[in-house]
């Protein structure tokens, strides 16, 4: 699988500038074209509709962060909720890059933690978190390590599968097994050492 469309999403929150650096410098080491999706409804509220100077400032922090980057760009204002947007938007994309949410001390962190999960479970291409507190990276490839959490299942595969190629660009891959322990052996799981052996 190679990946030639990565989308980020774009909000007001404080760890847009890292989310769109690393989605920048992904999009530049797969040469791959960079989309970024604003929602038409903030806070995931299909009640408040987005003014034109957010959508104007996004806009441009985007700009911002892709200016003088030898990559192709394409900007998008979703329909509906973030979630919504998110789900009609993200399927067209090889890879989708969002925000770790904050620990839920107010409504708008726990509604950024529905929509990160919304987002992983609900589009279909790998979704690419960015921890929070990461900087903005400051290498041609950033990701040199990575670790892979391995459960046997269909889902696991295919997670596996869709991270491939940032695998592949790692110095060093960690399969870490997350098999629930039982009697016996359950013939629906696969063991880790399938997952080493991609």
């Amino acid at each position: 699988m190679d990946i030639s469309t990565i989308m980020v999403h774009v909000d007001a929150r404080d760890d847009a500038i890292s989310r769109l650096s690393h989605a920048v410098a992904l999009a530049a080491a797969f040469r791959a074209t960079l989309i970024g999706l604003l929602s038409q409804h903030p806070n995931h509220s299909p009640r408040l509709t987005m003014r034109a100077t957010d959508c104007d400032s996004s806009r441009q922090t985007f700009e911002a962060a892709t200016e003088g980057a030898a990559i192709a760009v394409d900007w998008r204002v979703g329909e509906g909720t973030a979630i919504e947007a998110m789900h009609c938007e993200g399927r067209l994309a090889d890879l989708i890059v969002v925000s770790q949410p904050a620990p839920p001390a107010s409504q708008a962190d726990a509604d950024s933690r529905r929509f990160v999960e919304a987002t992983i479970i609900g589009t279909g291409p790998p979704v690419l978190v960015i921890p929070a507190g990461l900087c903005a990276p400051d290498a041609t490839w950033p990701y040199s390590r990575v670790m892979v959490a391995w459960s046997g299942t269909r889902e696991s595969a295919r997670a596996l599968r869709g991270a491939l190629p940032i695998c592949q660009r790692a110095k060093y891959v960690e399969v870490v097994s997350c098999i629930a322990p039982g009697p016996g052996w359950q013939h629906h799981v696969s063991p880790p050492s399938y997952g080493v052996a991609w």
